[in-house]
C-alpha cells in the first residue's frame, strides 16, 4: 500500500496526464484534494507584479527581524519545533520526489506542471509556518509607535539606504520604502529548501540524461541511480538498454556513458589547473564511451581509460573507447592524441585515427577513420554501404539485422592497402521504397493469403498479427512490396476502433506501479483492460501499443516483451510544434533522411514512424499528413480515424512508368480528381495514396515525391592531404577528387599542409558522383622537425683545413 507521499507523487502524474480533476482527488483526504485543485488552478492564476518598493520594504523589515531574533536568542517553543519539523519533512518530501519521478521531470510539460505543484507546497508550508507564528509579537509590535524603518535601521545599524539605492539602480527612479510600522508589505513567507549536490575534485557529478543507470553495490547487487548524483573512486556504474549517462568531474572533464555499457572509477583527484595535477582513472569492461578531456599544460596530469584489452592515455583530447564482449577495444581519437598500449608495446593516436588492441596482443597500427550512413547495397563478407565497398571480420558489430535497400551508419577504418574495414554497422531505418500501408476490413483469412479491402495478402511465419481477429475486423496491414507487385505483410494489427490516435513503440521500462509506468520517457497509462506479460520489470525492454486518448493520455492496450530488434515506433497525432517537432505530446527528432511530407503545418493530423537509437533518442524516418475526405482535417470530432484512413493503402516505391502509371511493378489508374505534386520523373520514388471501392478498384488520391532524397549515403572522411594536382584533389587511398572553380578557398587552405590529417564530409549522390558537401578541416599537422646539416669545410687546400680543425 502507498504511502501518503508516493498516493500524493501519483495524483500529481494523473493530474498531469490529464486526468479528470474531480476523478483525481476522489480518494484523497480534504486538504491534499484543496491542494491538487490549487495545482489545477495555478496555469491559470496571474502572477503579481513585481513592484521595487514592496520589495525594498520586505527586504529592509527582514533584515531588522532577523538581527532581532539574532541579538535575543530566544528560547524554541513547541509550536516552533512543529514549524521546523514541518520544514523538514517538506525537504525530506522533495528529496524524495526529486528520486521517484527522474523519469516523469523527462518530459518539459510535465516538469513544469510538477514545478508549479512544488511551488504549490512551499506556498502551502509558508502560509502554515507564518500562521504558527501569529502569536508571537512581531519584532516591530516592541518598537515605539513611529515604527519607522528608517529609524529601525539605525537602532539595528541596517542600511536601508543602500537597499533603497539598490531598487533606484533597476529602473532609475526614486523607490520609496513604506512608512508603515505595522504592516510589512507582504502576504506569506516562501520557505526555500536548496538540495545541491556537494562536489570536489574527487567526486564526479552523474547525470542521466536517458534511460537508467544502476550501481554496483558491495555485496554485487545494482541499484538504479537517481537522475543526478555524486560519485567517488572504488565505485562502479552501468546503463542498460536505450540508456546514456555523462559523468562530469570538477575540472570540467566529461565521460558520456552510452547504453549497455559498464565502467569503474578507480582513481579521482580531478583538481583544477591552479589547484595542482588531475588524475582520473577508469576502467571500461564493455560497451562505449566519449570522452571530452580538459587540456592541461603541466606535463604530470593524467586521464586514462583502462580495458580488458588495453589502455589509453590522454592529455587534453577528444577520443572514444569500444569495448565489445569479444575483449577488442578501440580507441578513436577525434581531437589531441591518446597514447594506446597493449602488451607492452604503445602507439601514438592522432586526430582522425583509430587503433584496435585485442586481449594478449599488441595494438593494432593507427588507421584513418571513416563514418557515415548510406543504404546497404550488397551483404556479407564483403558490404556495400552508399557505394563504398566495406569489409567484415568476426569482430564486425552488426545492429538491428540491417538487409539491403535498409540505411545504416557505418563505423569503420581506411587501411593501408586502400580497402575499407568495417568495425560496427547499424540499422538506422529501414528501407522506404518498396513499402505499403493498408486499412480495411478481412474479407478472407487463409494460412498464406489473407483478403483485405479486396486486396490479396501474402502472409508467413514472420508476419507478426493480433491475436483474436476474425473475418470482418477492421485492421492496418504494414509490409513490402515484393517482385512482381504482389505485397506480403509485415504486421497485421486489428483496429479496436475506441476513440483517440493508436500507437506503438518499442522501449525501456523506466518506472513502474500499478496504473501508470514511465516507458522510454513516455508517461503510459494502465486500466483493466491493458494486456501485459507477466514479471516485466524496470530496465526491461518491451513492446507497447495503445491509444492516444482526447485529453493525451496515452493509454496502453498491450505491454509485451520486445523482441531483439532494433526499437521502432509509430503512432498518430496533431502536430504541436515543427522546430523542435511535437506530435500528441511527444517530442522527437529528424535527420537528412526523414521523409517529410511537403506542407505540414501546426494543428495537422499526422502519422509519425521511426527508430528510438541506442542513447534513447527518438527519430522519425517518415511524417505523413493524414487527410480527410473534403480536405477537412480540422474537425476537432475527432474520433482517432480521418474519413479516408479505412480501406486506404499507401505504398511508396519507384515509378517505372508513367503512361501508364506503375510504381514498383504496380499498375495505377488515375482519375480526374487525382493529384499529380510536383514534377515527377521516371525512377523516382514516391508516395502514393490510394482509396480502395467496395468492389476492390482502385482510386488513386494523390502521388507525390518523396523527400528528401537522401541519395546513397553521406560519410565523413579522415585521410591524408598528398596535395593538388591540375584542380584535383589527392588523397591518400582515395581517387582524386575534381574541385569545381568556386572550390579555390581548398587551395588556399591545403596549399602548405601536405602530408596533413585531413577531415571533410561528402555524399554519394545516385548516379555515384562524389559531392564534397562541406569545408575541408585539418584536424592534425605533424610537427615538422628541420635537423640543420653539419656545416661543410670550404674549398681549398685539404692541408690548411685540416690544420685548421685540428688547431680549433
Amino acid at each position: 500500500m502507498m504511502d501518503s507521499e508516493e498516493l500524493f507523487a501519483k495524483k500529481l502524474t494523473q493530474l498531469e496526464m490529464g486526468y479528470p480533476l474531480d476523478e483525481v482527488v476522489a480518494d484523497l483526504p480534504e486538504q491534499e484534494a484543496r491542494l491538487l485543485r490549487l495545482a489545477a488552478s495555478l496555469p491559470e492564476t496571474p502572477f503579481p507584479t513585481e513592484e521595487d518598493a514592496a520589495v525594498a520594504a520586505q527586504r529592509a523589515w527582514l533584515l531588522t527581524a532577523a538581527k532581532e531574533i539574532t541579538m535575543t536568542q530566544p528560547s524554541t517553543s513547541k509550536a516552533e519545533t512543529k514549524s521546523l519539523n514541518i520544514l523538514a519533512a517538506l525537504t525530506r518530501f522533495l528529496t524524495w520526489l526529486g528520486t521517484q519521478v527522474d523519469g516523469v521531470l523527462r518530459r518539459r510539460d510535465l516538469a513544469v506542471g510538477l514545478g508549479a505543484a512544488l511551488l504549490i507546497v512551499l506556498l502551502v508550508g509558508g502560509v502554515w509556518l507564518y500562521r504558527s507564528q501569529d502569536s508571537r509579537p512581531s519584532p516591530r509590535a516592541e518598537r515605539d509607535d513611529s515604527g519607522q524603518v528608517a529609524e529601525m535601521a539605525a537602532e539595528d545599524e541596517l542600511d536601508v539606504a543602500a537597499v533603497v539605492d539598490e531598487g533606484k539602480e533597476r529602473d532609475g527612479t526614486e523607490t520609496a520604502v513604506s512608512p508603515s510600522a505595522t504592516e510589512p508589505g507582504y502576504q506569506l513567507f516562501l520557505p526555500t529548501t536548496v538540495l545541491g549536490l556537494q562536489v570536489n575534485a574527487e567526486t564526479a557529478v552523474l547525470q542521466v540524461v536517458h534511460g537508467l543507470v544502476e550501481q554496483q553495490a558491495a555485496d554485487g547487487s545494482w541499484t538504479i541511480l537517481p537522475q543526478q548524483t555524486t560519485l567517488t573512486a572504488g565505485q562502479r556504474i552501468r546503463t542498460g538498454p536505450l540508456s546514456l549517462a555523462t559523468l562530469t568531474f570538477y575540472d570540467g572533464s566529461q565521460a558520456a556513458l552510452s547504453a549497455n555499457s559498464e565502467l569503474s572509477i578507480d582513481q579521482l583527484n580531478a583538481q583544477r589547473p591552479e589547484e595542482g595535477l588531475r588524475t582520473v582513472v577508469m576502467t571500461q569492461f564493455v560497451g562505449e564511451s566519449d570522452h571530452n578531456v580538459q587540456f592541461r599544460g603541466d606535463g604530470g596530469s593524467r586521464y586514462e581509460v583502462n580495458t580488458p584489452a588495453g589502455s589509453g592515455l590522454a592529455r587534453g583530447t577528444q577520443f572514444k573507447v569500444v569495448v565489445t564482449p569479444g575483449l577488442l577495444a578501440q580507441f578513436i581519437v577525434s581531437e589531441g592524441r591518446v597514447d594506446v598500449t597493449g602488451l607492452n608495446q604503445v602507439v601514438d593516436v592522432v586526430a582522425g585515427q583509430v587503433t584496435a588492441v585485442l586481449a594478449g596482443s599488441p595494438p593494432q597500427a593507427p588507421a584513418f577513420r571513416i563514418f557515415g550512413e548510406g543504404e546497404v547495397g550488397q551483404i556479407g563478407a564483403v558490404w556495400t554501404i552508399g557505394g563504398q565497398t566495406f569489409q567484415t571480420t568476426n569482430q564486425t558489430i552488426i545492429v538491428g539485422n540491417p538487409q539491403v535497400g535498409d540505411l545504416v551508419r557505418v563505423e569503420g577504418r581506411l587501411l593501408d592497402d586502400g580497402s575499407r574495414q568495417a568495425d560496427r554497422i547499424v540499422l538506422q531505418r529501414r528501407a522506404v521504397a518498396n513499402r505499403f500501408t493498408l486499412t480495411g476490413e478481412v474479407n478472407e483469412m487463409n494460412p498464406t493469403v489473407w483478403t483485405v479491402a479486396g486486396q490479396t495478402l501474402l502472409v508467413d511465419a514472420q508476419t507478426r498479427i493480433d491475436q483474436g481477429i476474425a473475418v470482418g475486423d477492421a485492421v492496418q496491414v504494414a509490409g513490402a512490396i515484393v517482385a512482381g507487385g504482389a505485397l506480403r505483410a509485415e504486421r497485421i494489427e486489428r483496429l479496436d476502433g475506441q476513440p483517440g490516435q493508436p500507437f506503438r513503440f518499442t522501449g525501456l521500462v523506466e518506472i513502474k506501479s500499478s496504473d501508470l509506468w514511465t516507458i522510454s520517457g513516455v508517461a503510459i497509462a494502465l486500466d483493466a483492460n491493458t494486456v501485459q506479460d507477466d514479471d516485466l520489470a524496470v530496465g526491461d525492454l518491451v513492446m507497447v501499443d495503445g491509444r492516444i486518448l482526447p485529453n493525451g493520455t496515452w493509454l496502453a492496450r498491450r505491454i509485451m516483451r520486445a523482441a531483439e530488434e532494433l526499437p521502432e515506433f509509430t503512432f498518430t497525432g496533431r502536430v504541436q510544434s515543427i522546430e523542435p517537432w511535437r506530435v500528441a505530446g511527444l517530442t522527437f527528432e529528424t535527420r537528412e533522411w526523414t521523409a517529410v511530407e511537403p506542407g505540414i503545418s501546426q494543428g495537422d493530423r499526422v502519422r509519425v514512424r521511426g527508430v528510438i537509437l541506442t542513447d534513447g533518442t527518438w527519430v522519425a524516418s517518415s511524417i505523413e499528413r493524414l487527410n480527410r475526405s473534403g480536405g477537412d482535417d480540422d474537425d476537432d470530432a475527432d474520433d482517432g480515424r480521418g474519413d479516408d484512413d479505412y480501406n486506404t493503402i499507401v505504398l511508396v516505391g519507384v515509378v517505372s512508368s508513367i503512361d501508364p502509371w506503375i510504381v514498383n511493378g504496380l499498375q495505377l489508374f488515375l482519375t480526374d480528381d487525382s493529384r499529380l505534386q510536383g514534377n515527377i520523373r521516371l525512377g523516382e520514388l514516391v508516395q502514393v495514396r490510394i482509396r480502395l471501392a467496395g468492389n476492390g478498384m482502385w482510386q488513386v488520391v494523390a502521388i507525390r515525391p518523396l523527400t528528401p532524397r537522401f541519395g546513397l549515403g553521406c560519410f565523413v572522411i579522415n585521410t591524408t592531404f598528398l596535395g593538388l594536382q591540375s584542380n584535383q584533389l589527392l588523397l591518400q587511398h582515395w581517387p582524386a577528387l575534381s574541385l569545381d572553380d568556386d572550390d579555390d578557398d581548398f587551395a588556399d587552405l591545403l596549399g602548405t599542409r601536405i602530408n596533413s590529417v585531413v577531415a571533410f564530409p561528402l555524399c554519394i549522390a545516385f548516379d555515384g558522383t562524389i559531392v564534397i558537401t562541406g569545408r575541408i578541416i585539418v584536424i592534425y599537422q605533424p610537427i615538422v622537425i628541420v635537423v640543420p646539416q653539419p656545416p661543410q669545410p670550404p674549398r681549398g687546400n685539404g692541408n690548411f683545413n685540416n690544420n685548421r680543425n685540428n688547431n680549433g
